[in-house]
C-alpha cells in the first residue's frame, strides 16, 4: 500500500529511517528509501516521477530496469544510475500508474500503484526496494538531515538529479566520433597545462551546494558587477539562502570581495568564493561568484539562477561559469566515486582557453589565449576509448574518472591554471563526503591518467558575436532588479 506525503522538504527525498523500518536498521546509517512511499513535492515544472532503487539492506542498485505503466497506453522504461536514481518526465495527470523495478539476480521489486489527480502540479518521489542484497559489504547512501534553518547544515551530502536529458553533459560519445583536424596541437596544450598540475579541485576553487525549501530565509542579493558590466541590474531578488551556507574559501589576496566587481578593497582578489543553492520547492538553482554575507546581507560580484529541469545552459551567457553553464554541471559527486560510475561528461578548466568566443553548447567565454594549442570553451575532449585502464596503475577514483572520460569525455567550462576537474565542495555537509575515497587534500592528483591520450572532438565554429548576445534573462527562477 502506498503512503502519500504532502511536503516540500528535501529531507523526504532519498530516504526515511522511521516508519516501516526495523529499529536495528534505523540505528545504522539510515535507509536509502522507504519502500512504496510516494512523496508529492511541489513543483513549478511539468510532472515527474523520480526516486531511487535499493536492495534489502538499502544499498543503491544501479542498472535496474524501472517500468512505469499507465492505466491506459504504453509503458515507459528507464534504468537507475550509479546512485540508484531514476526519473520519468512527461507524466500525465488524471491517470493511474504502477511502478516497479527489475534486475537479473534480484528479481522484481514490489509494485507501487498510485494515481495522479486531475490538475495536480506536484512531482512524485517513490523508493523501490528489492528483497535481496546486491552488494555485500557495501554502504548505504546517507540520508540528509532536514533543511529548516533550526537544524543547520546536513550531516551528509546527497546528490539529487539535476537538469534535463537535453543537458549536453549527459550525451554519451558515439563509437566513431569525428575528430577535430587540429586535435593533436590542442592536446599538446593540454599536456603543457597538465605538467603544471592535473588535479581534482576538492577544497579550493570548487563549489559547495546547499539545499533550501519554503522555510529558508530569503535575501535580495546585491550584484556588484551589474553596474560595471552595464547590465541595468543591481540585485537578484528573493533568493533562498540557508543560514549555514558559505562560499568556498579560496586561496587569494586580500578579503573576500564585498564592495567591488571581481576585486577587493585591499588589492587583487583571486578567489572565486563560489557556491550554489538548490531550492527543492521551486526546483531552482542559484549560482554565486565571489559571494559574501556582511551584517546579515548577501552580496556577490555576480549571481544568476536557472531551473534544475532545464538543459543547464544560460542561453545568453552571464552564468557564474566563464562558458555559460550552470555551476554544478559536470561536477563529480561523492556517491559517483563510491559507486565507481560517472554517467556524464566532466567539467574541466585550464589556462589555454582560446580568445574569439565559445563553441556550442557554451554561450559565453573568458578565453584570452591565442595559438594552435589553445581550445575554445565548450570544446569536448575524449580519452582514447581503446585504452586498457587496468594497465595504467590508476587509483580507484582515477579509474572511475578515466572510464567516464572514455564514454562521455570532458567539456571545457572555465579558464584556470593547470588542468582541473571539480568535485562538489565538502563544505556542503558536516561530514567529509570524500573520506576514504579521495586524499584529504585541497587537490587530488590525477597524474596516472595519460593526458597525451586525449583527442578533441570536431569543434563547431566559434561564435565570434557572443558578446553581442550576452544579456540577463529573467525566468521563473531569476528575478532581477
Amino acid at each position: 500500500m502506498s503512503i502519500l506525503f504532502k511536503a516540500g522538504c528535501f529531507s523526504l527525498f532519498m530516504g526515511i529511517a522511521s516508519a516501516g523500518l526495523s529499529s536495528a536498521y534505523a540505528e545504522e546509517k539510515k535507509a536509502l528509501a522507504l519502500e512504496g512511499a510516494v512523496f508529492d513535492l511541489k513543483s513549478s515544472s511539468s510532472l515527474m516521477v523520480y526516486g531511487n532503487v535499493s536492495d534489502k539492506k538499502r544499498y543503491p542498485v544501479s542498472d535496474a530496469t524501472v517500468t512505469l505503466k499507465p492505466s491506459r497506453g504504453s509503458a515507459k522504461e528507464t534504468s537507475s544510475d550509479s546512485a540508484g536514481l531514476y526519473s520519468f518526465t512527461g507524466v500525465e495527470d488524471g491517470m493511474s500508474y504502477s511502478l516497479s523495478a527489475s534486475k537479473e539476480g534480484l528479481g522484481r521489486s514490489k509494485k507501487v500503484n498510485f494515481k495522479i489527480q486531475k490538475g495536480e502540479t506536484g512531482d512524485f518521489v517513490i523508493g523501490l526496494n528489492f528483497k535481496k542484497v546486491s552488494v555485500p559489504g557495501g554502504k548505504p547512501t546517507p540520508t540528509p538531515t532536514t533543511t529548516p534553518s533550526s537544524n543547520g547544515k546536513p550531516e551528509d551530502l546527497v546528490h539529487i538529479p539535476l537538469y534535463s536529458n537535453a543537458n549536453p553533459f549527459v550525451k554519451e560519445i558515439e563509437s566513431n566520433p569525428e575528430i577535430d583536424p587540429n586535435s593533436d596541437a590542442m592536446v599538446e596544450g593540454l599536456v603543457s597545462q597538465a605538467a603544471i598540475g592535473f588535479v581534482i579541485a576538492q577544497k579550493q576553487w570548487t563549489v559547495p551546494v546547499f539545499y533550501a525549501d519554503e522555510s529558508t530565509p530569503r535575501y535580495d542579493v546585491t550584484l556588484k558587477c551589474g553596474k560595471e558590466w552595464e547590465l541595468g541590474v543591481t540585485q537578484l531578488k528573493n533568493v533562498p539562502i540557508p543560514d549555514w551556507a558559505e562560499p568556498s574559501d579560496d586561496n587569494h589576496e586580500g578579503e573576500i570581495n564585498p564592495d567591488g566587481c571581481g576585486g577587493s578593497d585591499n588589492g587583487p582578489d583571486e578567489g572565486d568564493f563560489a557556491m550554489a543553492v538548490i531550492d527543492t520547492a521551486t526546483r531552482c538553482e542559484y549560482d554565486f561568484w565571489q559571494a559574501k554575507k556582511t551584517k546579515g546581507k548577501w552580496a556577490a560580484s555576480w549571481a544568476n539562477s536557472i531551473s534544475i529541469d532545464s538543459d543547464s545552459i544560460f542561453e545568453k551567457g552571464l552564468s557564474c561559469r566563464g562558458s555559460g553553464f550552470a555551476l554544478l554541471n559536470g561536477l563529480i559527486w561523492p556517491d559517483e566515486l563510491k559507486a565507481g560510475r560517472i554517467d556524464h561528461a566532466i567539467a574541466f578548466s585550464y589556462d589555454l582557453t582560446r580568445a574569439g568566443g565559445p563553441v556550442s553548447p557554451a554561450t559565453d567565454s573568458d578565453g584570452t589565449s591565442k595559438g594552435s594549442d589553445t581550445m575554445p570553451e565548450g570544446a569536448r575532449v575524449q580519452l582514447d576509448p581503446t585504452l586498457d585502464l587496468d594497465s595504467l596503475g590508476l587509483t580507484d577514483y582515477e579509474k572511475t574518472i578515466a572510464k567516464a572520460l572514455q564514454e562521455y569525455g570532458m567539456i571545457l567550462v572555465d579558464d584556470g591554471g593547470g588542468m582541473a576537474f571539480y568535485v562538489v565542495h565538502p563544505l556542503s555537509a558536516k561530514n567529509n563526503p570524500y573520506e576514504g575515497i579521495l586524499p584529504d587534500k585541497d587537490y587530488a592528483s590525477l597524474e596516472n591518467i595519460p593526458v597525451d591520450k586525449f583527442r578533441v572532438l570536431k569543434l563547431p565554429e566559434q561564435n565570434s558575436d557572443w558578446q553581442d548576445n550576452l544579456g540577463v534573462v529573467e525566468n521563473a527562477c531569476a528575478d532581477f532588479e
